[in-house]
């Protein structure tokens, strides 16, 4: 979802989306979602939480302003109370054209957003998916363009596996060669990557 700010778009023109009503099942949520905003005229993201038995709220839970990259950013917000409520983004354009903001894969999750977020939390998709297996497969993963196009596909490459097993009869002769370097073939041997056989 974005916001358009060319014209005949106007300096301070808003853009607004509203969520279905959501019903809190703790007392304690996060809010989350990737946010995308790059160019010389990019004006302002507000996102508000709204209870339905409230005063209307006119104090973000979230807000930016201004140039960001050519990057998706992760954007967290606290969401507590009992009451049902709204999820209301709000775009407010810039200064002119070079302003689109683009927000993507919202969620709420239980309990308290946490400081702390890992390398490969800054996104859940592939901005790049026809290059993100050479990315994997050459153990690219840790490169600031794997980071930045291929951080599913790095994800899910790099996770560590619950349990220590080898998932493929290769293993053995994927762990002669030295290949557990590579992060996938490390998680997929992972017993024979750490035997060294």
């Amino acid at each position: 979802m974005f916001i358009e700010a060319s014209s005949p778009r106007m300096q301070g023109d808003k853009a607004l989306l509203i969520s279905p009503v959501y019903t809190p099942k703790n007392e304690s949520l996060c809010g989350q979602l990737w946010y995308h905003m790059y160019g010389a005229h990019i004006g302002t993201l507000n996102i508000y939480v709204q209870h339905i038995n409230s005063d209307i709220n006119d104090t973000p839970a979230f807000t930016m302003t201004g140039n960001f990259g050519n990057k998706w950013n992760l954007a967290m917000f606290n969401i507590s109370g009992h009451d049902n409520y709204w999820v209301i983004f709000e775009a407010i354009r810039g200064t002119g054209f070079q302003g689109d903001i683009a927000v993507d894969d919202f969620r709420v999750t239980a309990g308290a957003c946490s400081s702390s977020v890992s390398p490969f939390q800054r996104c859940t998709f592939d901005l790049e998916p026809r290059v993100c297996p050479a990315i994997v497969t050459n153990d690219k993963c840790s490169t600031d363009f794997g980071k930045k196009y291929c951080c599913r596909s790095c994800s899910l490459a790099t996770s560590t596996p619950t349990t220590c097993i080898d998932s493929t009869s290769r293993c053995p002769l994927i762990a002669q060669e030295g290949l557990c370097t590579i992060a996938r073939l490390r998680n997929e041997c992972c017993i024979s990557c750490q035997n060294g056989a």
